[in-house]
């Protein structure tokens, strides 16, 4: 799938005459299996948060879609285990890159922190209060758009 995808990209950009880029995250899950297969196209971040609160962030599986040309043996796929209960938290790049006055970013660590101090939270409200954190560590004044998914495997 990100493979075709990454070829419509560079086809696009081709025709377009742009140099557009994205970071793609991708997961199939079985519950059968309790599975997950993904690829992370250079999508950060993305966390697994198991009940008692051990965590895992998703590592990158594949580069930027619509960067390298002919390149598609780079896209690999990846494999984790998602028990009942499991959380699934991801964001944009606009919560990691958040900037406060001092220039500094919000930064995945915080993320991190945020998610796993309200993990137990009902996930609208998980996702509430990892904005309110990025609000105000960066006084309000965020610059980029930001999308958060919290997904609690039952």
């Amino acid at each position: 799938m990100i493979r075709g995808l990454d070829r419509l990209y560079l086809e696009n950009n081709a025709f377009e005459k742009t140099d557009s880029f994205a970071s793609v995250f991708f997961g199939i899950v079985d519950p059968t299996r309790r599975l997950m297969s993904y690829t992370n196209a250079g999508h950060e971040p993305v966390l697994l948060i198991a009940p008692d609160g051990t965590h895992k962030v998703l590592a990158t599986t594949a580069p930027l879609v619509g960067v390298f040309d002919d390149q598609h043996h780079l896209f690999k796929q990846a494999f984790v285990k998602v028990e009942c209960g499991t959380l699934f938290v991801g964001a944009t790049d606009g919560v990691t890159e958040a900037r406060n006055a001092a220039g500094e970013l919000f930064g995945m660590d915080r993320f991190i922190d945020v998610a796993l101090a309200n993990r137990t939270l009902p996930e609208p409200e998980l996702v509430q209060a990892i904005m309110e954190a990025v609000q105000q560590f960066c006084l309000g004044k965020r610059r980029d758009d930001i999308a958060i998914v919290a997904v609690r495997f039952l």
